[in-house]
């Protein structure tokens, strides 16, 4: 989280911007992880689509806006 913080830290000027570019980026990234650890498990079990938005939609929750939001918490 440190890393997409410092990148969209450099780039943008307003707080706000700021905040919400982070989320945002923050929540994709742990989406695709997600994503690419369901492509793995795929092959071999748990092959329906409803796996596959779990394995997207609990990561890009629960580490991307909550883990996002405390790690704002903790810098603001």
């Amino acid at each position: 989280m440190t890393v997409i913080w410092n990148y969209v830290n450099k780039k943008l000027v307003r707080d706000h911007a700021k905040i919400s570019c982070f989320l945002i980026a923050n929540v994709m990234f742990w989406g695709m992880i997600g994503f690419l650890l369901w492509s793995v498990i795929q092959l071999f079990a748990l092959k329906t689509i409803d796996y596959a938005l779990c394995f997207i939609g609990y990561p890009a929750f629960f580490i991307g806006i909550v883990g996002g939001t405390l790690f704002l918490w903790k810098k603001y």
